[in-house]
């Protein structure tokens, strides 16, 4: 990966990403990558050091598992097969990608994150991994005050993060990432953390270099 310093103002991109992840690169992300459960958690505690189901207990704490959750942004569906893994049952998504859909064992939708086919408060979680370092800088106040519309109570999310607005590049595996210091950059009025922390990649994990902060939101 080839990270560069960039500004976010300046780093508006001609062609929306959401373009590439609806077509070949959703669909090929969504094979490309296990949806099992202990694939997953292995993939983490390889990265990490703490499996996605334990980051899943630890950041859910006091939500009850009758709570009913949408993932935006799910490709296959594997972090709701996470979820469902540690008693959440309610589960759905949604994905620009058709196809990526295809995988999924969830209820599931179409959708673009900006533009949320759901009525308001439909869902007492909104939850996103790794899916907003993919929304163009321009765009992502839009997609979040989607997620705070649809979202009852919490928002959920594990999410590619840096202490300074960042552009990666992957050599056009997939389109380009933008990270910067989530959650406090994306966080709107009426909504706190309740809790966050930063999940660092090993030292052991070759040249991976990308670290996630995991966090949950609510309304006040």
């Amino acid at each position: 990966m080839e990270l560069v310093q960039a500004s976010i103002p300046a780093r508006r991109i001609e062609v929306d990403p959401a373009a590439g992840w609806a077509g070949k690169q959703g669909a090929e992300f969504a094979t490309r990558n296990p949806t099992d459960v202990a694939a997953t958690d292995k993939s983490y505690t390889l990265r990490y050091g703490i499996a996605r189901t334990d980051v899943n207990r630890w950041a859910l704490e006091g939500v009850p598992l009758a709570a009913s959750i949408l993932e935006v942004g799910t490709s296959a569906g594997a972090q709701l097969n996470a979820m469902a893994a540690i008693g959440y049952p309610n589960l759905a998504g949604c994905d620009v990608s058709a196809d990526a859909l295809k995988h999924c064992v969830w209820p599931n939708k179409v959708a673009d994150g900006r533009a949320l086919p759901y009525e308001s408060g439909s869902f007492d979680v909104v939850m996103t991994s790794g899916t907003l370092m993919q929304i163009a800088p321009g765009s992502k106040a839009q997609f979040m005050a989607e997620c705070y519309r649809v979202a009852k109570r919490w928002v959920y999310g594990v999410e590619a993060a840096s202490e300074q607005a960042r552009t990666w590049g992957f050599g056009g595996i997939i389109p380009p990432a933008w990270t910067d210091h989530v959650p406090e950059t994306v966080l709107a009025p009426g909504w706190r953390i309740v809790r966050s922390r930063w999940l660092h990649p090993l030292p052991t994990h070759g040249q991976e270099k990308m670290s996630l902060r995991a966090y949950l939101l609510e309304r006040e």
